[in-house]
């Protein structure tokens, strides 16, 4: 058994069309571990989810991989063009959200249903186009998301939420992404520039709720404070609320990821406001003592001879 095989794709006969299955070659079935009705992952110039049937006798042999023109689509193939297949990791969905395609839809809790009812242990990959046949038309989606990532299957317990008008096109997703990208990090420069140490401890502006660990970063100061090492983990700063740890600023990366290092000893950054309250404290203390030392000074003088 191998981990991945590499098959050219051919058209897919009239009878699976439109019903999110592939064929291929009982000898490659077995080399990949799986078994009709399985499914496989399907990678070519982007990633996509289908169903494994048998080839045809007249494709036996031949390494080919048989799908209709939505697969090819969703792999960003052709026919002739080459994609690596494997065995799926299929994660249970929980949850999901379908866009519409250059349309506009009256959606309600019994349409939703109807929806899940058609996709149900269906293999979807975020980004996917699916279509969904409803009263004999069929209907076109998008796959906005997925929770979690990767190949998951819609089940009677997963939140699907299906949209009433289209979503943004992959192209102006891609728009989005690239500008928050750029924002965020322009922002973590800005702080890096403000900070006086190498460390600091610091929080997303404006969005401070309170002072509770992101789960993500209580994981990653376990582990590094196991092995006694930085570890790198992601972090959404534009994003999350709440204290998010202690970073080396020159470990933050474009994309957010960093290298956490467990310190036991860093403690918060204060701001200008709390810097302020704590001089205008001690100024304070100065001028009691101060006072203090003048009364002393007075009743010493006084007991003199």
């Amino acid at each position: 058994m191998v981990e991945e095989v590499r098959l050219k794709v051919a058209e897919a006969k009239q009878r699976d069309a439109g019903r999110g299955k592939v064929r291929i070659d009982d000898d490659m079935m077995k080399t990949l571990g799986i078994t009709a009705g399985d499914a496989i992952e399907i990678t070519g110039k982007r990633k996509t989810a289908a169903v494994a049937w048998p080839a045809y006798d007249e494709d036996k042999g031949r390494d080919v991989i048989r799908a209709d023109g939505l697969v090819r689509k969703n792999a960003g193939v052709g026919i002739g063009e080459y994609v690596t297949v494997r065995k799926a990791d299929v994660k249970e969905a929980q949850g999901v959200v379908l866009a519409p395609v250059d349309m506009r839809l009256n959606v309600d809790t019994d349409f939703i249903n109807l929806v899940k009812k058609r996709l149900l242990e269906t293999p979807l990959v975020n980004g996917d186009s699916v279509f969904v046949v409803i009263l004999g038309s069929a209907i076109p989606f998008i796959v906005e998301s997925t929770e979690p990532q990767g190949v998951v299957r819609i089940t009677g317990a997963t939140n699907l939420k299906v949209l009433s008008q289209p979503g943004p096109s992959p192209e102006e997703k891609t728009k989005r992404l690239e500008e928050k990208r750029l924002v965020r990090f322009a922002w973590l420069k800005e702080m890096e520039k403000r900070c006086a140490s190498d460390y600091t401890r610091f929080r997303v502006p404006e969005l401070v709720e309170d002072e509770k660990e992101e789960p993500v970063l209580d994981e990653a100061k376990k582990k590094a404070r196991d092995t006694n090492g930085p570890v790198k983990v992601f972090v959404d700063f534009w994003e999350r609320r709440g204290k998010i740890g202690s970073f080396d600023w020159a470990s933050v990366q474009p994309d957010g990821a960093v290298e956490y290092v467990y310190d036991e000893t860093v403690g918060a950054r204060l701001s200008d406001e709390e810097v302020t309250t704590i001089l205008s404290r001690l100024e304070k203390q100065l001028e009691a003592i101060a006072e203090k030392l003048k009364t002393k000074k007075k009743r010493s003088f006084l007991r003199l001879p």
